[in-house]
């Protein structure tokens, strides 16, 4: 059974969509993320992922991979 779960993390370094967009990419690209939703003006992403299935770790390793980053 999963063990869904949802995590906003502050993303910095994104000013348009098309950044939103690079950072929904990348964390969606970790197995057992379900839903990513950036959003610029507010500096942050919110994850919806399966525990069972990944990490926060590898979302936000995924994310600073990109030209943005988490801050922790």
């Amino acid at each position: 059974m999963a063990d869904i779960k949802e995590i906003t993390l502050k993303v910095t370094g994104m000013t348009c969509g098309g950044c939103e967009k690079a950072v929904e990419e990348a964390a969606m690209s970790v197995e057992g993320v379900q839903s990513a939703n950036a959003s610029h003006a507010d500096d942050s992403a919110t994850i919806v992922y399966d525990a069972e299935s990944t990490d926060p770790m590898f979302i936000t390793m995924a994310i600073n991979e990109t030209h943005y980053k988490v801050e922790e």
